[in-house]
This record gives structure tokens, sequence and C-alpha cells, in this order.
């Protein structure tokens, strides 16, 4: 399978956003920063450039008979021909579609992943996200502030720390604040999830502050915040490992119940599992490292191996005894 380059990217969108026209201010500056944020964000980025010039002179050379050189230039392909000369280059397959992007910016950048896909950011202070299935989030970096939403779904956070520059998590009505830390994040409706792989977080209620304190959750720790409660665990090394298994495209159950089982599976799945709500089938414990995509196999695995009764419609598979 054929991965994609998020510097390449990147690279391709700015040179594509140049191509469009002139950058006003705000749009060079946030520019120049990603330029000057590495030597390989450069080198990428004068590749493709060097790429696209070519591909402006093979134009300019020979037009179409049926197309002047002026309505070449005023074509709407135009604007997306340097995606096509870094896919032609690199062989980069694009991870969000082009309607869920916004252009990079100074004021921030939005990020998104559909059903059963995964993507890294990287940020200009050097930090990167990577988003789990159906995820959304906006990044704000600049000189002053670094902060992150996620309006949805899950991310693991690998953040370059900076003393005089929190970098801040808000999630609803929650707050997570960098302590030095490599940590995920999980939303599911008012509940979140934080589970620290490295360093620690402060997790604040920023709605309840007088009801709820502030917890700091460790390295090797988690914690599940809901409305005016926030509880902290401890984890061994294979538990957050098992937990950070998404990043690989796996899932890790250890005696997990059925029904659990089932409703992970389907956030990662456009076909859905369905279990009984209720009796004692939802209760069968399940064990083992699944592939999080391939509801499949996992469907064949409750026929041969528990005896189950699978109904696969190409909508959802049913499960029943």
């Amino acid at each position: 399978m054929i991965e994609h380059d998020p510097i390449e990217e990147q690279a391709a969108r700015w040179l594509a956003r140049q191509d469009a026209g002139p950058l006003d201010a705000a749009v060079k500056a946030g520019f120049d920063a990603w330029i000057a944020t590495s030597t390989r964000h450069r080198v990428t980025y004068l590749r493709l450039e060097a790429a696209w010039k070519r591909a402006d002179q093979l134009r300019a050379a020979g037009p179409a008979p049926a197309m002047t050189r002026a309505a070449l230039e005023r074509a709407p392909w135009r604007r997306w021909a340097p995606m096509m000369a870094a896919a032609a280059v690199a062989l980069v397959v694009i991870g969000p579609t082009m309607d869920q992007w916004d252009w990079p910016f100074a004021a921030g950048q939005k990020f998104s992943t559909g059903v059963g896909d995964r993507y890294t950011a990287h940020l200009q202070d050097g930090s990167q996200i990577e988003l789990n299935t159906n995820t959304r989030l906006r990044a704000s970096i600049d000189q002053t502030t670094r902060e992150v939403r996620l309006d949805k779904g899950e991310a693991f956070f690998e953040v370059v720390h900076d003393d005089k520059h929190p970098f801040v998590v808000i999630s609803g009505d929650l707050r997570i604040v960098d302590v030095g830390t490599k940590f995920s994040v999980r939303r599911d409706g008012d509940r979140l999830e934080v589970v620290v792989a490295e360093g620690a977080v402060l997790v604040e209620d920023m709605a309840h502050p007088n009801d709820v304190a502030p917890t700091l959750v460790t390295q090797l720790s988690a914690a599940v915040a809901q409305p005016k409660a926030i509880r902290k665990s401890s984890r061994s090394e294979e538990q957050v490992r098992d937990a950070l298994g998404w990043r690989h495209g796996t899932l890790v159950f250890t005696d997990r119940p059925l029904r659990e089982v089932a409703a992970e599976f389907n956030r990662y799945n456009r076909k859905q599992l369905v279990v009984p709500a209720e009796g004692p089938m939802g209760d069968i414990r399940i064990g083992g490292s699944f592939e999080a995509t391939n509801v499949d196999a996992f469907a064949r695995l409750l026929h041969s191996g528990f005896g189950l009764k699978v109904i696969d419609d190409g909508r959802e598979i049913r499960i029943s005894n």
C-alpha cells in the first residue's frame, strides 16, 4: 500500500496556493514559518517547485490545438496541477479530501479523517498529531499560542516542549495542558479519555473549576473525564501499548465483552457489526489482536471460533446464536 508523505503533501499545497495568486501578509508569514521549520521542508518544496516549473514549460511549448494559451492559463485544473506534479514525482497519496482542508494560514489549520483512516499532521512548532478514525480537530500554532481543539474522535500528540508557551488541547469543557509529553486524547460525546505514554499532562474542567480540581496525569497513567468528574488510573506498559495499537492499524482486546468489541470495530468500518443489546451473547469475552478495518475476518472468527451465526448483507453483519 502506498503511503502519503505529510511534508510533501504540505509542500504541494503551498505550491498550489502560491500558483493561485499573490499571498497576503498573514499567509506569507505562515509559509515563511513553515519553510524555516526544517531543512527537509525547504528541500521538498524546492523539488516540487522545480517539477511544477518543468510542467509549465511543457505546457508553454505546445498547447492543445483546440485551446489557446490564454484559455490554458485560465483552465480550472491549473490550480490543482501542483498536486498532480507532486503525485508524479513522489507517488503521494493525499489523506483528507480537498473539501476537508483549509489552506495553511497564520490563524490555524483544520485536519480530519474519514472512517477507517489515519493521518499524521506536522505542526509549525515541530510537534505532530496522529489522527485516528473519524476525527476532526483544529490547530492554532504561532509564536505566542499553541492550541488544538479536538471536535471529535481520537488523536495522539507528540509535543515539542516549550516552557514559555504550553501546548494546550481543548475538547468540550475540558482542557489538557502539556508538561512535555506523548499522549492520546479520545472524545466520545461528553466523555474524554487521556492516556499518557511519556511525560505528564494536566487535565482541567473549565466548566466546573470550583468543583473539580485539576488532575495531573503522569507517564503510564490514564484519566477519564466527564462533566464534574475526572478519574485517574495507572496503566502498565502493555496496557498503554495496547490502547495505542490503533496507531499501527490494530485493535487489541483483553477479556472484553463482545458488545464493546463490536462497538470498537464499528468506529473503523462502514460495515457495522450488530450484536443483541441484551442477553448473554454480548457478554462473550474476547481477547486478541485484530486488524481494525478487517471486520469480515473478525466475523469469520465469531462463526468458526464461537459457533455464532453470521449474516452479512453488505451493510451490516448481524451476529446471533
